[in-house]
């Protein structure tokens, strides 16, 4: 559970299957020969009241492969999904 008042949580999504849908976040360039230069978590794409979904990153592998291997990841991504939450009183 997270308390109202401005604090923040960070998760991630992983799948062992390629379900998971995301888009480019904003800015990316789209020429897969040159690496994205564009940061994950530089702003927020969508958010409510109470919560802000930041852009991250996909990792096109699974488990994680080995971070020097920079072609496995990508960003900034925006998830595209439902994020389902209750917001209970103190």
């Amino acid at each position: 559970s997270i308390t109202k008042g401005g604090n923040i949580r960070a998760f991630y999504l992983t799948l062992d299957t390629p379900e998971l849908l995301y888009m480019l976040g904003d800015g990316v360039e789209s020429d897969e020969t040159a690496p994205e230069t564009t940061v994950s978590d530089a702003r927020f794409h969508a958010e409510t009241d109470d919560l802000e979904v930041w852009e991250g990153e996909s990792v096109l592998r699974y488990p994680f492969p080995n971070p020097v291997e920079y072609y496995y990841y990508r960003s900034p991504r925006q998830y595209m999904g439902a994020i389902h939450y209750t917001i209970r009183s103190l």
